[in-house]
């Protein structure tokens, strides 16, 4: 799963049409994307710089998670690759959005949980499911 999973440069994230958002710091809401390219972003040394951002490309099947906590931390996930894993199982989830994501109507944000087994010893050394990723898929259409 660690190759599935990596830790990328905010200037490395692909060019590529995405949806999702993103949440500048010095903004009262997020930019949302839906199948936009991507706009220019900068790391956290740059004002302003992106608080929380969760991007979808469905052509590569890759995620994009940004955040920021003392400085801009950027998650690429591989969707095809953790789907091709038979070891580890994805529920799908639905959230709503935040009211400020959208003016005219209430937008549902679609995440797939990764469980990854674990040895436990608590449990006489057997693989458990274990909470491993939460993986930003898009808006739920309904």
């Amino acid at each position: 799963m660690n190759d599935a999973i990596v830790k990328v440069p905010i200037s490395e994230i692909p060019k590529s049409k995405y949806t999702g958002y993103l949440w500048y710091c010095d903004q009262h809401k997020p930019i949302v994307l839906l199948d936009d390219p991507l706009p220019e972003m900068q790391d956290s040394s740059s004002w302003p710089f992106v608080q929380e951002g969760w991007l979808f490309d469905p052509n590569s099947q890759q995620s994009i998670h940004i955040f920021h906590h003392d400085d801009t931390q950027c998650y690429l996930y591989n969707l095809a690759t953790l789907r091709a894993n038979t070891d580890i199982k994805i529920i799908r989830r639905l959230y709503y959005a935040h009211p400020r994501m959208s003016e005219n109507e209430q937008l549902i944000l679609q995440f797939d949980e990764i469980w990854s087994p674990q040895v436990d010893p608590l449990c006489e050394g057997m693989s458990v499911l274990r909470p491993a990723a939460m993986i930003f898929t898009g808006f739920y259409k309904k």
